[in-house]
């Protein structure tokens, strides 16, 4: 199986991925990387963070009982 469609390839159907129960990220280290491939001044500061699906194709849906972000 392909990982990557071509224009030319049909594209399966998705299927539904299984419930993720939890997720945890540092952002401080995304943003350090961000400024050091020089995408990002490092005069930036972060402002809000956001949580939700990405959805490409289809539907999508977040459902969550807690969200939370600690800055440092």
């Amino acid at each position: 199986m392909r990982a990557f469609a071509t224009k030319a390839s049909r594209t399966p159907p998705a299927t539904p991925a299984a419930p993720v129960n939890g997720a945890t990220t540092d952002l401080t280290r995304f943003a350090r990387a961000l400024v050091s491939r020089r995408q990002v001044p490092a005069t930036n500061y972060l402002t809000g963070v956001e949580a939700g699906p990405e959805v490409f194709r289809g539907a999508g849906q977040l459902d969550n009982s807690t969200y939370s972000a600690v800055t440092r």
